[in-house]
């Protein structure tokens, strides 16, 4: 699953200028600032999902579910993706962000069901935090691209 943050306009430009500059200061500053752009979609996510997964299933999922920034910078833009391992696959957020539970009746792997719940538990914080995140993540390319003018 994943969400997009656009209106980084110059993300292109920047990574072109950080890939000549081969500085590797200014990558990591960069990567810090964008991993604190989604942070607040993360925790947002992780709050909420109370109020969408049912509580037998909620330390699992809030325990397995990660929730990272991805830079495209070909494409110009930062994705947040989220990921759950299962005990043999990951998980299908998808699947329960659509509003669907795909679980094994009481433990009965050979038996599962699928229960609906309450849809969004990505997609809603998501769309909550996108402004926010994006404004965040401008700030940051924002400071790199200072830096890299000023070398």
């Amino acid at each position: 699953m994943e969400a997009r943050v656009t209106g980084a306009s110059g993300l292109r430009r920047i990574a072109r200028a950080l890939r000549d500059a081969e500085r590797a200061d200014l990558k990591r500053e960069l990567d810090r600032g964008l991993r604190a752009a989604v942070k607040p979609i993360a925790k947002d996510v992780h709050a909420g999902l109370p109020s969408y997964i049912p509580s037998g299933f909620l330390p699992v999922l809030d325990r397995a579910l990660r929730v990272v920034p991805q830079l495209r910078s070909r494409a110009g833009r930062l994705t947040v993706r989220a990921t759950a391992a299962g005990k043999q696959e990951k998980r299908d957020l998808a699947r329960m962000n659509r509003g669907v539970l795909k679980h094994p009746l009481w433990g009965n792997r050979g038996h599962w069901i699928e229960q609906p719940i309450r849809p969004g538990f990505f997609d809603e914080p998501a769309k909550r935090m996108k402004d926010y995140a994006a404004q965040a993540a401008n700030d940051a390319l924002a400071r790199v691209a200072e830096q890299i003018r000023r070398s």
